[in-house]
């Protein structure tokens, strides 16, 4: 027989979202050296990093976008903690209450087959 080749692991920890962190910061430097931007403050350029709820958003967040928001937004307000918490209470109420009322129904429904009709609402209920 031949030999039996082994791999060892390497333990490093990678982070995930290191492709994302890459582009972003590809994007920063790109821009900033074709003079398509002012780089800001150390801060700035931080928070612009590792400002996670971009993260599943979908396409890079341009520096130019970023930085006026930043600067635009001067002061914490309450409305925006209620407004937030009455967000999240409705989509908790839709989860809880309606969403797993109907999945009750809706996994029984395609195994009675009834006609098209039956599995519009088991579609729309499971949905």
């Amino acid at each position: 027989m031949g030999k039996q080749i082994t791999f060892n692991t390497i333990d490093v920890a990678i982070p995930l979202g290191i492709s994302f962190f890459t582009f972003k910061l590809i994007h920063y430097l790109v821009d900033s050296y074709h003079g398509k931007q002012l780089p800001g403050s150390y801060g700035q350029f931080l928070l612009f990093m590792f400002f996670f709820p971009i993260l599943p958003s979908g396409p890079i967040e341009r520096w130019q976008n970023f930085v006026q928001q930043a600067k635009d937004f001067h002061c914490f307000k309450w409305e925006y903690i209620f407004d937030g918490a009455s967000r999240i209470l409705i989509g908790l109420f839709k989860k809880l209450v309606l969403a797993d009322t109907l999945a009750i129904y809706s996994d029984k429904l395609h195994v009675i087959g009834f006609g098209s009709t039956v599995y519009w609402i088991a579609a729309y209920s499971y949905a």
